[in-house]
């Protein structure tokens, strides 16, 4: 990291007055800034200048590009644990409603596993991963675009769900490349999917008045633009052609391009009958995440359009029906 870089400074002022008030000249000397910087610091200047850019989505919007995303379940189990605390840690700091911050608190805590103190917890958390790689994803991956308190939280969810479905693609990309071994493989991607359905719970205390709130300086950004999510999707099986002209898969150009050149999925392959079993599972799985997903955005939006003027509760509605091995028509 370029430590020369004022970048507690930086952040400090962006969380000050949220990333869509910050100043002009600020940006501009940020901008400038970029054009001599190193590529680290590159990445996170992007993230910070998306809105003066002009190329502001969801993968900025959350940082995709500072998280450590991929690999194993330890590491997968290691992001989690540094977000989730993080979040805690603020509402314990932060917190506006006394009542909500004890809920808040309860349900992280289900997710670290650390005992029944929440303070105590975070700190064990921050004990446990005590490096560089933990020091900069606290630091420096959250900047919401407003200062309304539960945006915080909704971004720390939103990467914590990022990296479970990145973790899933690896699971599913080696089922592919070894099919002796799939039921282990899906298996694992499908205990990934049951451990992150606690952050629905903590996701759904958000106060729809403060989303509705901050939802107005998110323009541009919508999770339909979820790379992995997507990755995940064309990874079980190729999307049919309509919904690979649909804004769902031309919002994410990288995903697009892999499926239209050939990109291997799990329902290409002729499964022996544990990996079936747990293509099974691991179907119910998404099922319960992609109707949770629904329930919270009729809670959130109502007859609202989705973030990033998407469609909202109709396509969430008419996607979470779709067949996870096998390929169908919808927009």
């Amino acid at each position: 990291m370029d430590t020369d870089f004022p970048f507690d400074a930086v952040v400090a002022e962006f969380q000050r007055v949220g990333k869509h008030f910050v100043r002009p000249a600020i940006l501009a000397a940020l901008a400038a800034e970029r054009e001599t910087a190193s590529p680290e610091l590159a990445t996170f200047l992007d993230f910070t200048l998306d809105k003066y850019d002009g190329r502001y989505d969801n993968p900025s919007y959350i940082a995709v590009d500072l998280l450590p995303l991929g690999g194993t379940r330890e590491q997968l189990d290691r992001l989690v644990a540094i977000l989730v605390a993080d979040v805690l840690r603020r509402e314990l700091t932060h917190g506006d409603d006394e009542r909500l911050v004890a809920k808040r608190c309860r349900l992280g805590l289900r997710v670290l596993g650390r005992g029944d103190d929440p303070l105590a917890a975070c700190a064990a958390v921050e004990r446990e991963f005590d490096d560089a790689e933990a020091e900069r994803v606290r630091r420096l991956t959250v900047l919401p675009v407003s200062l309304v308190h539960d945006e915080y939280m909704f971004i720390r969810m939103l990467q914590c769900y990022e990296a479970t479905f990145a973790f899933i693609a690896v699971k599913l990309r080696e089922a592919i490349d070894a099919p002796d071994c799939a039921a282990e493989a899906i298996g694992e991607a499908e205990q990934a999917m049951l451990a992150a359905r606690p952050l629905w719970s903590m996701v759904a205390t958000m106060r729809a008045a403060h989303f509705l709130e901050f939802r107005e300086f998110t323009d541009g950004a919508s999770a339909i633009q979820s790379r992995n999510y997507k990755l995940v999707e064309s990874l079980c099986a190729r999307p049919s052609e309509a919904r690979l002209d649909s804004p769902a898969y031309r919002s994410v150009p990288e995903v697009r391009e892999r499926v239209l050149a050939g990109q291997a999925s799990l329902a290409d392959i002729e499964h022996d009958a544990a990996a079936r079993a747990a293509m099974e599972r691991f179907e119910s799985a998404l099922a319960h995440w992609r109707n949770s997903h629904y329930k919270l955005a009729v809670k959130m939006l109502g007859e609202r359009r989705g973030t990033g003027d998407t469609e909202g509760v109709p396509y969430l509605n008419r996607v979470r029906s779709l067949p996870v091995f096998a390929s169908a028509d919808a927009a």
